[in-house]
């Protein structure tokens, strides 16, 4: 069999588009060894992405010609990639994300897509432009196309059902996990206070401005905790607005009492390696997460690989991925964000029993099972 991947989102590894592509593509690779693997990007893959050695990286530059760089990546998704699809023979394609030629034309390939969540349908700041609407309205249409549609949750397959017209009964949810480096024994990253870490967008969904003026107000002033925010620093995103008002909210705290020093100090990293990514997991006094909205949202698994306590916004699909293995607070009160904070600081048999419950959590995930069924959809 040869299958063909997608692989654009490889050429932006940190995304998580990028990571899923990764480690699903090396976990069936690694399970059915008879599989010629054919990678088609627009772009030369960084050197740190892993591939399996039976790949082959076709490389099919976007058509410069083309004037803005929205229609230049429509073009290629749209006609150069799946013309290549065609030319190379393959028995299925796979979409790591909603990219598949709405009309595929004749002796189209076996296709197969991956949706992540249904948000850029659903919240307005991701179509306030109106190209992005043509293209997500396109995206939508151009599903009801493939032979079978992967959900990485349940959450997110009912949303979906919601927004195309497509068999349900088709839509096969197959749950992501953490890269395998999160599950290696790593050193410890060495900081001066305990610390929480937020690792994940900065987007307004992700709902960090509010986790920030949580702990601002609870936690800086009474406890020698920190926050680490990873990525924030120097980050440059259209949907990261909430950076510059994440800079002023930590000039300008919510504290009471202006008399009061603060202990606790949020600190900003750049984006950080998995291997040093997994050290800072491995030493964290817990992982806090208060988004309003996610598909799967892949830290909390990261972070549970480490046995890192979890704290975390009480939605849908957070319920559905975490169960009963962390503790949730609700993301629309600062108040209740904050106190959740206090309570987790103060109570030590607590912050013991989430960590037994993160490496609960940690068993109940893998690529090798997400593999298995994703390759069963390839028939």
């Amino acid at each position: 069999m040869k299958v063909g991947i997608q692989g654009r989102f490889l050429c932006e590894p940190y995304t998580g588009i990028g990571q899923y592509t990764e480690n699903l593509l090396n976990a069936m690779a690694k399970k059915n060894k008879k599989i010629d693997w054919l990678i088609v990007v627009p772009k030369k893959i960084p050197k740190q992405v892993q591939l399996p050695k039976k790949a082959r990286v076709l490389v099919i530059p976007e058509n410069e010609k083309l004037p803005s760089a929205s229609l230049r990546k429509f073009h290629w998704e749209q006609v150069q990639a799946p013309r290549a699809f065609k030319k190379e023979k393959v028995d299925v394609v796979h979409y790591p994300y909603p990219a598949n030629p709405r009309f595929p034309g004749r002796n189209a390939p076996k296709t197969i897509v991956t949706v992540h969540d249904v948000i850029p349908w659903v919240r307005p700041e991701y179509r306030r432009r109106f190209r992005t609407r043509l293209y997500q309205r396109h995206a939508k249409k151009a599903l009801e196309k493939v032979r079978h549609i992967i959900c990485v949750s349940r959450t997110t397959a009912i949303a979906l059902s919601d927004h195309i017209k497509f068999p349900y009964q088709r839509i096969q949810v197959i749950h992501e996990s953490a890269s395998p480096i999160f599950k290696k024994t790593t050193r410890k990253f060495k900081s001066e206070n305990p610390f929480f870490i937020y690792v994940g967008g900065y987007d307004k969904r992700k709902n960090t401005l509010r986790l920030i003026e949580a702990f601002q107000e609870y936690i800086a002033p009474k406890y020698d905790v920190d926050l680490v925010l990873v990525g924030a620093k120097n980050h440059q995103n259209k949907h990261y607005s909430e950076l510059s008002r994440l800079q002023k909210c930590l000039k300008h705290s919510k504290i009471k009492d202006p008399l009061q020093e603060k202990q606790g100090k949020v600190i900003l990293t750049p984006h950080l390696s998995a291997e040093k990514l997994a050290q800072y997991y491995n030493s964290c006094l817990g992982f806090t997460n208060v988004s309003l909205a996610e598909g799967f949202n892949i830290p909390l698994l990261e972070a549970a690989s480490s046995g890192a306590p979890i704290i975390t916004s009480d939605i849908a699909i957070h319920r559905e991925i975490v169960g009963k293995n962390g503790l949730f607070c609700n993301p629309l009160s600062t108040k209740n964000i904050g106190e959740t904070l206090v309570s987790f600081i103060r109570d030590k048999e607590l912050q013991k029993s989430l960590n037994k419950a993160s490496q609960a959590l940690n068993k109940q995930y893998s690529w090798e099972k997400a593999a298995t069924e994703t390759l069963e959809l390839y028939g």
